[in-house]
């Protein structure tokens, strides 16, 4: 989804606003998942044979 975002934000005429703060945001994000997945994985609620690439996305 990210990517399909980028491509257009690319090829858009108009300036898309606040655009730094949404890739701010989406960084927050995924280091808050990448934290909840360690945890769960530390914990055995996560299975931790997955790859937490994958594990985001099950």
């Amino acid at each position: 989804m990210l990517v399909a975002f980028e491509s257009y934000a690319s090829t858009s005429l108009e300036e898309l606003e606040n655009y730094q703060d949404y890739i701010g945001i989406r960084k927050k994000i995924g280091n808050s998942l990448s934290s909840i997945v360690e945890e769960g994985m530390g914990d055995g609620s996560i299975r931790s044979d997955l790859p937490t690439k994958e594990v985001y996305l099950l």
